[in-house]
């Protein structure tokens, strides 16, 4: 999928990939997103159905995700086969 195919399906995602390589800096967010692509735990996206990196199987009992709607991140607890 070409970077401009991604823009157009993930625009919420690319817009704050956008604002965090402003922040931090291209080469250092890019980094990440192609480690992420690659197989490690350290970027993961998904939005319109499309994913891309790699989730990140931390063991946390919480879950933090954007929603889009609201414009808010939301937490979320996570039952694991543990807690049962």
């Amino acid at each position: 999928m070409s970077k401009s195919n991604l823009r157009e399906k993930m625009p919420t995602v690319t817009a704050f990939i956008d604002d965090l390589r402003e922040a931090f800096g291209k080469e250092m967010i890019d980094g990440q997103i192609r480690r992420g692509i690659r197989g490690e735990p350290v970027f993961y996206a998904c939005e319109n159905g499309v994913e891309i990196g790699t989730k990140v199987n931390s063991g946390a009992a919480v879950r933090v995700t954007w929603d889009a709607v609201t414009g808010r991140a939301v937490s979320e607890e996570i039952k694991r086969e543990s807690d049962k």
